[in-house]
């Protein structure tokens, strides 16, 4: 079923991303899932509060409010460019974002 789920998400992006990003936790499942049947790199953000050392941070909204997301500095996620596709939640369509690394 996974596997289905991650050929769907490919499909549906069409090749148009070079870089996943996965959204703790349940974006890591499906994330990592996509690397694999693609090939392409994945980086994984989480939760405020959680990483060690200096971060990146990233808000967003949601169809409920808004929340954070954080990167740790040094980690590779993406270059100028490059299409970054990111997963916060399981189901595709549902929370699939695009955006520029």
């Amino acid at each position: 079923m996974l596997a289905r789920l991650a050929a769907r998400v490919a499909r549906e992006f069409d090749g148009s991303f070079d870089r996943i990003l996965a959204v703790e936790s349940r974006g890591f499942v499906l994330g990592a899932a996509l690397a694999a049947s693609t090939g392409l790199p994945l980086s994984l953000a989480r939760k405020p509060g959680r990483l060690p050392g200096p971060v990146y941070e990233a808000g967003y909204e949601l169809q409920y409010g808004h929340d954070r997301t954080e990167l740790q500095k040094g980690t590779p996620w993406g270059c100028d460019g490059q299409a970054v596709v990111g997963l916060e939640e399981a189901w595709p369509g549902r929370s699939l974002r695009r955006g520029q690394g």
